[in-house]
C-alpha cells in the first residue's frame, strides 16, 4: 500500500474525516472465518475513504500484493452457499441504503444533505472483482465467476423459458451430478442448469465438466454463463478426459484427464485455505 499512504499524506487531515457507516457485524453473527475478513477489508477501506477520497480509488491504487489478498478471501467467501453471501451484503449494504433514503427525503424537502456518500459494500466487491479480472493472473476469475464446478451425466435435455416473466428460450438440463469438484454443492445428486448465453448444447447420455456460475434464488436451476472460460459454460468429457479444444483452462492441451484437473482445483483451495496460493 505505498502508493495509497503516499497519496493519503498528500491530502489535507480535514479530508480525511472517517466513514463511520460500516460497522462489523460478522464475527458477532459467528459468520465462517473468510466473512470476518472480508468484514474487516471494508472497515479499513471506508475508514480511509472520505468525500474526496472515494473508496474506489483506495482500489485504483492498491498494490497488486494487496488486490491477491482481496481475491484470496472473495474467493473463499465464494465457496460458502449464496443465501450466506447475499445475507451477508444485505445487511453490510444496509446503512448505505438507510444513508441513501435519507439524501432521497432531504432532496425532497429542500433540505442540505451533508453527509459523507460513498458507494455501498456490496457495490464496492464487484468493483474490487473487476480489478481483480483485469490485474491479477486468470486463475482468479476463473474461481471468483465459476462458483461450483461440476462433473455431471445429462439425463435429459430440453428448452425451457425462464426468468420471472418467462421472457427468456433457454437451453435446460436435468443432470446427475458424478462428482462435485469444489465440494461445496450439499447434499444434491440431481440437479437443473440453465445455459444462458454459452456456446453449444449438451446432449443426452454424454458426460460434461460444468462452470456454474449461481444458484438461481426463485428457481430451481443452476446457471452456467462461461463468463470466464470464452462462453463455454461446459466441456465433454470422453474415456476419463476432459475435451478442451480452444484452451478453455489455461491448461495448454486438448484432452486433460479428469483426475488431473480435480486434483489441480482440490490443491488450489487446499493451498488457498493455508495461504499459500
Amino acid at each position: 500500500m505505498k502508493r495509497l499512504k503516499y497519496l493519503l499524506l498528500l491530502l489535507p487531515l480535514s479530508l480525511l474525516s472517517q466513514n463511520v457507516l460500516f460497522k462489523t457485524f460478522a464475527k458477532q453473527d459467528g459468520l465462517p472465518e473468510p466473512f470476518v475478513k472480508l468484514d474487516s477489508i471494508f472497515k479499513d477501506l471506508y475508514d480511509q475513504s472520505s468525500e474526496d477520497l472515494k473508496v474506489e480509488m483506495l482500489i485504483n491504487h492498491a498494490e497488486d500484493e494487496e488486490l491477491l489478498e482481496y481475491a484470496k478471501i472473495l474467493t473463499l467467501v465464494n465457496v460458502y452457499p449464496n443465501v450466506l453471501v447475499h445475507n451477508y451484503f444485505g445487511k453490510a449494504n444496509a446503512p448505505y441504503d438507510d444513508q441513501f433514503k435519507r439524501k432521497m427525503l432531504a432532496n425532497k424537502e429542500g433540505k442540505t444533505f451533508n453527509e459523507v456518500r460513498q458507494i455501498k459494500p456490496g457495490a464496492l466487491n464487484a468493483y474490487i472483482e473487476k480489478q481483480i479480472f483485469e490485474r491479477l493472473p486468470w486463475q482468479w476469475e476463473f474461481h471468483l465467476r465459476n462458483k461450483y464446478i461440476l462433473y455431471v451425466k445429462v439425463l435429459q435435455a430440453e428448452t425451457k423459458k425462464i426468468g420471472t416473466d418467462g421472457h427468456i428460450n433457454a437451453p435446460y438440463y436435468h443432470v446427475e451430478v458424478l462428482d462435485d469438484l469444489k465440494g461445496n454443492l450439499g447434499d444434491e445428486k440431481n440437479i437443473e442448469i440453465a445455459g444462458i448465453h454459452i456456446i453449444g448444447r449438451m446432449v443426452e447420455g454424454k458426460r460434461y465438466i460444468v462452470f456454474l456460475k449461481y444458484k438461481h434464488p426463485t428457481e430451481p436451476h443452476y446457471s452456467t454463463r462461461g463468463l470466464a472460460t470464452k462462453d463455454y459454460g461446459f466441456l465433454p468429457v470422453v474415456n476419463n478426459n476432459i475435451i478442451d479444444e480452444i484452451n478453455v483452462l489455461h491448461m495448454n492441451a486438448m484432452e486433460i484427464e479428469f483426475k488431473e484437473f480435480k486434483n489441480r482445483i482440490n490443491s488450489f483451495y487446499n493451498n488457498l485455505k493455508k495461504n499459500k496460493v
